[in-house]
């Protein structure tokens, strides 16, 4: 079954079979929906041809079920936060870039932060001082 996703302000399930659905928006209000694979630290998306982003563009990341903006958190600036749910049913924070192209993303309960992806270190020092991101 794998893991679920939920959204930390209606906790909407955003996982449909093998991606996690959001609604985005760049600068210019050019928006669309992504999907996104639900292994972390894989960065594979899709996406209609026609929303188009260029590298290291900032992507606003919505919940699509309450239109939530996920990345709307005063400490970390380009992080978007969602919550997963393990088979174990232990739940964890998830933030992940709104910078395209930028791969990382952090997994974290309690003090403990797992970091993926090549530019994780970016932001791994700043979490760390915010060991309760929430």
């Amino acid at each position: 079954m794998g893991n679920d996703y939920l959204c930390p302000w209606c906790r909407g399930h955003l996982r449909v079979n093998d991606n996690i659905i959001f609604s985005a928006e760049t600068k210019v209000e050019n928006g669309g929906l992504i999907l996104i694979n639900p292994t972390l630290g894989d960065y594979t998306i899709k996406k209609h041809q026609t929303f188009k982003f260029e590298q290291g563009e900032h992507v606003n990341f919505y919940c699509p079920i309450c239109h939530a903006k996920l990345g709307e958190n005063e400490k970390i600036q380009n992080l978007a936060k969602i919550l997963m749910v393990d088979e174990q049913n232990n739940e964890y924070e998830v933030l992940f870039s709104e910078i395209y192209g930028e791969k990382c993303t952090y997994k974290i309960k309690e003090n403990e932060i797992k970091a993926f992806g090549e530019h994780s270190s970016r932001y791994l020092e700043f979490l760390a001082q915010y060991p309760h991101v929430s």
